[in-house]
């Protein structure tokens, strides 16, 4: 399976990338379910904010191993901060891509400005943590 959807620079687009999500991993484990809703929540906001840049999310399963990817033009390449004080709002996006995922990482876009922030997970992981 693969779905790709392109959202606009707006902070409406991040519960739209999550129902987008959502809606192709309807058969899985609600804990698989609510792990990819979160990260992709955050790499959205992370777009919204960071790169003020239109985005695009693109999942792809092969087997059991999700991959999703949010892909920005910002020309910013993001890093991960220390952790923020529990008074901060934001600074945990990609803290909590890191250690929700199996692997992750980002990457330039070939042809294009911007980049991918990009995760992965297999389906039977969390359900059987």
């Amino acid at each position: 399976m693969r779905a790709h959807r392109e959202f606009p620079a707006a902070a409406s687009s991040v519960p739209e990338a999550r129902r987008f999500v959502l809606s192709h991993l309807s058969g899985m484990d609600t804990d698989v379910q609510d792990a990819v809703a979160l990260m992709v929540s955050e790499l959205a906001t992370n777009a919204v904010l960071h790169a003020g840049t239109e985005f695009d999310v693109t999942l792809t399963l092969d087997g059991n191993q999700l991959r999703v990817e949010v892909s920005d033009r910002g020309p910013r390449m993001p890093q991960v901060q220390p952790p923020p004080p529990p008074t901060e709002e934001h600074g945990r996006g990609l803290r909590i891509v890191r250690e929700l995922s199996e692997s992750w990482g980002i990457e330039g876009r070939t042809g294009a400005p911007g980049k991918s922030v990009w995760f992965q997970l297999a389906t039977s992981r969390l359900a059987n943590a």
